[in-house]
């Protein structure tokens, strides 16, 4: 029966942003893709630095020291927070959620929703504004659903 447990524990769902863009960066790299995070990457201090990582025709999708660092102070200042807006009735406030921003370069449209797909696979939600100049925005998904989603908005 031990055996079954292991299986069993295997099969429950990734609730970590940087556990399931490991995952997501294993599946782009055997698509040919370039990846990094802060462990991977020789220049990894900001998003100038980074880009030295990676040559202008490469596919690439990437997070640096300083988003981590971002994410972590986040989830330690609101490790207590269930809520945002709860100054506003029950109904209109936001469930507390982690994000990660990802630096991005494609070659085409076709390239671009491949990563899509894979960052919803892994049940990832994705947010940003539409234009090439922007980070995606990226948080897990509930636990309750599937894959994530896609969401064009205004990001500042």
């Amino acid at each position: 029966m031990e055996w079954m447990s292991k299986v069993v524990g295997m099969s429950r769902k990734i609730t970590n942003i940087e556990t399931a863009l490991r995952n997501v960066f294993n599946e782009l790299e055997i698509n040919g893709w370039k990846t990094g995070t802060p462990k991977t990457m020789k220049y990894n201090c900001c998003q100038g630095c980074s880009w030295g990582n990676f040559n202008e025709n490469d596919n690439v999708l990437f997070y640096h020291i300083q988003d981590l660092d971002n994410l972590r102070m986040t989830r330690r200042d609101n490790k207590d927070i269930k809520e945002w807006n709860t100054y506003y009735p029950k109904e209109a406030r936001e469930t507390y959620k982690e994000y990660l921003f990802l630096a991005w370069q494609v070659q085409s449209e076709d390239i671009k929703n491949e990563m899509l797909d894979v960052l919803s696979k892994h049940r990832i939600n994705v947010e940003y504004d539409g234009t090439i100049n922007t980070r995606l925005r990226v948080s897990m998904a509930a636990t309750d659903v599937n894959e994530g989603t896609f969401n064009l908005v205004e990001l500042r």
